[in-house]
């Protein structure tokens, strides 16, 4: 991966405020990364440029970084429908309500226990694309733990 790169991904996504200007240990935490599991660093990727926004039909509610998906109970009885409305009217194209993928180097280890590996975030906005959208790598950011993206 080099910055400039268009790639294809879907996975969990959340806002350009939740993670610029933050440390990578400060970005760790807030995401709900095991300690170290950024220490090798992280591709920062915006949607591409003329991709358009998720639409309700490209994207799970995931709720808050604080339950991983792992441990993700559902919606319950909410209206999922007025939730994706009210999650696509927050964000923008550009911005710091922008959506933002963070790309550990350091991948899902199949030999890590999930609740380890994944333990409670700090509580920021997080939403599961389940349809692939093309993104722009635009930073790698190292320096563990103090390296920040801004």
């Amino acid at each position: 991966m080099q910055v400039g790169n268009i790639i294809e991904q879907k996975g969990f996504v959340t806002k350009v405020k939740c993670v610029r200007g933050w440390t990578l240990s400060e970005v760790e935490r807030a995401l709900g990364f095991h300690q170290g599991r950024l220490s090798q660093g992280i591709y920062v990727a915006l949607l591409a440029p003329g991709q358009s926004l998720p639409g309700p039909a490209d994207f799970e509610l995931r709720g808050y970084s604080q339950v991983a998906d792992h441990r993700w109970a559902g919606t319950g009885t909410m209206n999922v429908t007025k939730l994706k409305e009210i999650a696509v009217a927050g964000w923008e194209p550009n911005g710091s309500d922008a959506l933002v993928k963070v790309l550990p180097v350091i991948r899902h280890s199949a030999d890590m226990d999930d609740d380890r590996q994944y333990p409670p975030g700090g509580g920021v906005p997080q939403w599961k694309l389940v349809r692939p959208l093309l993104f722009q790598i635009v930073a790698f950011v190292g320096n563990y733990p103090q390296g920040k993206w801004y």
